[in-house]
This record gives structure tokens, sequence and C-alpha cells, in this order.
């Protein structure tokens, strides 16, 4: 945010986190949502969403009134934390059981660990903005998609599907 938009936006950079941890509960929900119009009860998706979003309606003022504008964030997280929670609720009674999509979760907790790493990193060494810009780049884009292809078995195998079709050319 400093190297992009300069000093006046450097307390930004919570809101791009909050962000970045809305899209992964998202990501999370859209497996459910895959789920319900696969076996076409798009009425959960929609009764849902629909719940979700007056939960949100709700928290947000209270939230915005505690903590200025990342109060909106803070109550787009519930509501997402809200409707993942109702969607584990409804897969459990049409299957009874709870299902965890493992490759987001692993995408999910990449993430997080590679946040901490370069949190950590950044305290202890001290590098120029540009740099740290750079740093965080790679680290996240090579680890993140290093760590997902050791630990996710379906990323290893569209790797050896793609590289297979590329033999073929």
């Amino acid at each position: 945010m400093y190297i992009a938009y300069g000093s006046d936006y450097i307390h930004a950079k919570w809101y791009l986190v909050g962000i970045t941890v809305t899209q992964l509960f998202q990501c999370y929900r859209m497996q459910f949502e895959s789920i319900f119009n696969g076996i076409d009860k798009p009425k959960h998706t929609t009764k849902t969403s629909a719940i979700s979003v007056v939960v949100n309606m709700i928290t947000a003022p209270f939230l915005v009134i505690l903590f200025g504008g990342l109060g909106v964030i803070y109550s787009t997280i519930l509501a997402e934390i809200f409707r993942i929670t109702v969607y584990q609720n409804q897969i459990k009674n049409i299957f009874g059981r709870i299902i965890l999509p493992r490759g987001v979760m692993t995408q999910i907790v990449i993430f997080f660990g590679l946040y901490i790493i370069i949190t950590i990193f950044s305290s202890i060494v001290s590098l120029s903005s540009f740099n740290q810009l750079i740093f965080s780049s790679f680290i996240s884009i090579v680890g993140f998609y290093s760590l997902q292809y050791i630990f996710s078995e379906e990323t290893r195998i569209i790797v050896s599907e793609y590289k297979s079709e590329i033999n073929v050319i």
C-alpha cells in the first residue's frame, strides 16, 4: 500500500488483509453453493445468502461505530462465517455428515502460514519498501504454488495432466 499510494495509505493495509480474508471465506462457501446447485437445491443457496445479507446489515452499523471503516469488513467476515455455518448444517441434514473441502482448507492454511512467515521476516530484516514488495510477492507466489503442489494431490494431478497435454502437442 505504501509503495503504490504513499504513506497516507499505510493503515489501509488492514482493509486489504480483511478483504483477502473475506475472499478466502467466499472461496470456501462457493464449494457449498456448487454442491446445492449440483443436487438441484438452489433454494438452500438463495435462502442462506439472504439471511447472510441480513446478518451483515444488522451487524455493520454497530461494528462501524466500534471500529470505523474496518467494521464493514468485520461485519462481512461475520456474515460469511454465519453463512458457512448454515451451509454446514444444511449439508449435515442432507448427507448425514459435515463436508470439509480439503483443497480450500489447504489453501487457507497455506495463506495464513505464508502471511506469518512474511510478517516475521519483515520484523526481523529491514528491507526498503520496494524490496519488501518484491520479497513478499515472490514468497507469496512461489511459496503458495509450491506448497499447494506439495500438499494437494488434486493440484499434482492437474499439473501432471497439463504436462501430458503439452507433450502431446
